[in-house]
């Protein structure tokens, strides 16, 4: 093998990394934390986890359209929680997930950001409108259509219960989304709220439903990784 190709080789890889980077991000999934959420309290360890099925952030989603999710909780410390929900909040098209302390709660949840502003409803869709959302207190795939109903909602968050979950157990619920006639590219945000001993405690996942809309971001992550590749290839070749 040849000085060029052993660079071309390293310029592949380096590119292949890159845009894989570049990719992640730009489907938000560097930011999902994926290690449960663990803290001490006075009355022992407190756990919690959160994660939902499927993701969208490779899809282009349809308007009109009906999607759904199974959302998972795991009570994974010693302490029972005495009551546990979710929250479901849908960012504005350009608004981004950040990161936010909620007074009294133990962890951190994700909220959305625009135009400066953070956590500020004129950053959400109007999710008990023009974007319908309904639930089931059970998996997706034992909840009969009957089942589903529409949640509490207020400054457009919706909230989800789970009840009573004892340590090691997990509850799961199903809840769907109707996509109304637009483009781009929006944020689902969920932050799973569990009351445990005093404390309250709070975890997060982010999904993004691309409408209609390819992410330009998602473009040039790909774009750079089959360049990598490419060059990869090239080089191998030239053994």
């Amino acid at each position: 093998m040849g000085k060029y190709e052993k660079i071309s080789i390293a310029i592949g890889i380096t590119q292949v990394i890159l845009g894989a980077l570049v990719t992640l991000s730009s489907l938000g999934l560097l930011s999902i934390s994926i290690v449960p959420l663990a803290v001490s309290t006075p009355e022992g360890r407190a756990g919690v986890d959160i994660y939902t099925l499927p993701y969208q952030s490779l899809s282009i989603v349809s308007y009109g359209k009906e999607y759904q999710w199974e959302l998972t909780a795991k009570n994974t410390g010693e302490i029972p929680w005495s009551s546990a929900w979710t929250t479901i909040r849908i960012g504005i098209d350009g608004s981004v997930p950040v990161k936010k302390e909620f007074p009294g709660s133990l962890g951190v949840g994700y909220v959305e950001k625009c135009d400066g502003k953070i956590d500020d409803e004129t950053c959400r869709e109007d999710i008990e409108g023009e974007w319908k959302i309904t639930y089931a207190s059970k998996p997706c795939s034992e909840a009969t259509s009957e089942e589903f109903t529409t949640p509490t909602c207020e400054l457009r968050v919706c909230s989800l219960t789970f009840g009573e979950v004892a340590p090691g157990e997990e509850k799961k619920l199903c809840f769907k989304v109707t996509v109304p006639k637009t483009s781009g590219r929006y944020p689902l945000i969920t932050n799973l709220v569990a009351y445990v001993g005093f404390n309250k405690i709070v975890d997060s996942e982010i999904d993004w439903l691309n409408v209609n809309v390819i992410d330009p971001m998602l473009a040039v992550g790909i774009a750079i990784t089959l360049v990598g590749m490419g060059l990869m290839a090239y080089g191998f070749s030239k053994k």
